[in-house]
């Protein structure tokens, strides 16, 4: 389990309490000295300076917190502990005590300040910034995000540390040797410089493989963007294409005492049997490589394998190796995966057999397996009778061609003559770039009126007055596995200034609806537009 360490002085207990919420929700153990959690050994040899120090090497993470007080052992000994051991680590400081350090940096001599705690605060924080750590301050009140925050950058920072991005001529050097050759005719220094590289990924591994669902699920595509290595299928065997064989050297440092790993060899060296794959990723409990050709034969041996598909691997990637047609997965459905209600309440089995015929005979048959697999979040397990009855309604949907239904609300907002668009960011997934009318989908218990206001004031901080349906859009496509429904209404505010969410979209304009044959827009609009302009709806608010 991820080990997350609080240091600092005496009264780091304020913060105890979040501190040990936010680590719980990253699937973290907590460690303090005050709560007994630290290691420690009572002897006639005893040493509260080795506990701490011995402590922070068990420690994934450590996060060192100024609030008033200054512990010598922590600030002396322990962060030295860090520094030398490479361990990933915050600094985090009280606001009020970090802005009277920049005051009296500012204006007063150091050794004149008469409070002796002060001083000390004045000189550590001094010290810490003369050697560039960066010191990030938080209110009280905050705390508990400002940590959260901080910690999400530590694993984003992991995950690009685990990114194949060696320069090409060790990527060539590679593939044209072959593993064998590689390791006795490459360039020794080369092989070096990749050894130490793919080495110093080894800690981010481990904190990673430690972190466990909870986070890998919060982050999601990142996951998928950065660790995933492309697999195509070449004939009966699929080719794994690598750009530094010792990144897979750092996965075996962090997870086997056996270098020379057969399984691992046979990986690197270039190609090997669906299977043979399979059965290394579950001996080895690495799970980094993604099927871009979701291969029936692979299929099958995940349901031979349910292991496979466990902590590591976001459910993202779950669906898509579940899929064999890819591109329905990737188009119509990955944008749900972004979002993190669904990521709490809908298993990537529902999604998996609410998008894939192929798989969906598999699923009958092998229910209980597949559901097991399918419930490997927390946040799942929760309300395991609640998903269960799902599943089961689906399947049963599925076996009477019931489509899954989505439906939409969206407004035509009017105000000064002028209607509102918005540009959906060059990050969505789902028709990027695109102008779109403000609005999205329904909550469970809103009503259509209540989803409505809420997705504007998410997405412009507009409030609106909604008057009355002016058009309803169904795309049938999909049938008979999904089917759209977009509802457009006419809505009206008196306020102009429009506030973006930058996740979801990058501009905005307010235009006459002429206007909107310069823009590309989302399919359903088109209809309430023909709608607006042929009821002369210009004076109609």
């Amino acid at each position: 389990m991820l080990k997350i360490m609080l240091c600092g002085a005496s009264d780091v207990s304020a913060i105890e309490i979040p501190f040990n919420d936010v680590v719980e929700g990253f699937a973290g153990e907590p460690m303090w000295y005050q709560s007994g959690t630290i290691l420690y050994w009572n002897s006639t040899k005893s040493s509260w300076i080795k506990n701490s120090t011995d402590s922070v090497q068990h420690a994934d993470i450590c996060v060192f917190v100024i609030m008033e007080e200054i512990g010598r052992i922590t600030w002396d000994d322990e962060l030295e502990a860090a520094l030398l051991s490479e361990k990933p680590f915050l600094l985090l400081c009280l606001s009020t005590t970090y802005q009277k350090y920049r005051t009296l940096r500012k204006y007063t001599n150091i050794e004149a300040i008469n409070d002796s705690e002060m001083q000390q605060s004045v000189k550590l924080l001094s010290s810490l910034e003369s050697r560039q750590l960066t010191i990030i301050s938080f209110d009280i009140s905050c705390f508990h995000s400002v940590l959260k925050q901080q910690l999400a950058k530590i694993f984003i920072h992991c995950l690009k540390n685990l990114s194949l991005s060696h320069n090409s001529c060790t990527s060539n050097h590679f593939q044209a040797l072959g593993l064998e050759n590689y390791f006795t005719s490459a360039n020794p220094e080369e092989r070096q410089l990749d050894k130490r590289e793919a080495l110093e990924s080894s800690n981010s591994i481990k904190l990673l493989a430690r972190s466990g669902s909870s986070f890998i699920g919060s982050i999601g595509g990142r996951f998928r963007d950065i660790l995933t290595r492309k697999v195509r299928q070449q004939g009966t065997t699929i080719q794994v294409l690598l750009v530094n064989p010792w990144s897979y050297y750092a996965v075996l440092t962090a997870f086997s005492e056996d270098e020379n790993n057969k399984n691992y060899t046979s990986l690197i060296a270039g190609t090997m049997s669906a299977e043979d794959i399979i059965s290394a990723y579950i001996k080895s409990k690495w799970y980094s490589i993604k099927l871009q050709d979701a291969l029936s034969s692979y299929e099958q041996l995940v349901l031979k394998y349910p292991d496979l598909l466990v902590r590591f691997i976001d459910f993202e990637i779950t669906a898509s190796v579940l899929l064999t047609d890819t591109k329905c997965y990737y188009e119509p459905y990955s944008n749900f995966m972004q979002d993190t209600r669904y990521a709490k309440n809908m298993s990537t089995f529902e999604i998996a057999v609410s998008t894939n015929t192929a798989f969906y005979e598999k699923a009958i048959a092998n229910f209980d397996m597949l559901w097991n697999f399918s419930t490997a979040y927390d946040s799942w397990k929760e309300n395991e009778e609640a998903h269960r009855n799902r599943l089961l309604e689906l399947l049963n949907a599925r076996e009477t061609h019931q489509p899954r239904r989505y439906v939409g609300v969206h407004a035509i907002i009017q105000a000064s003559g002028t209607i509102l668009v918005l540009k959906r960011s060059k990050d969505n997934l789902y028709q990027p770039e695109l102008w779109d009318f403000p609005g999205g989908g329904i909550e469970s218990g809103e009503t259509i009126e209540e989803a409505l206001l809420r997705e504007v004031r998410e997405e412009t901080q507009l409030e609106i007055e909604v008057r009355r349906v002016l058009s309803v859009y169904s795309n049938n496509d999909q049938l008979p596995f999904r089917q759209t429904t977009q509802i457009v209404f006419m809505a009206k505010t008196n306020n102009l200034d429009v506030v973006l969410n930058s996740k979801e979209h990058s501009d905005y304009n307010w235009m006459h609806p002429s206007q909107l044959q310069n823009y590309t827009l989302m399919p359903y609009m088109q209809e309430a537009i023909d709608v607006y302009l042929s009821q002369n709806q210009q004076d109609i608010v």
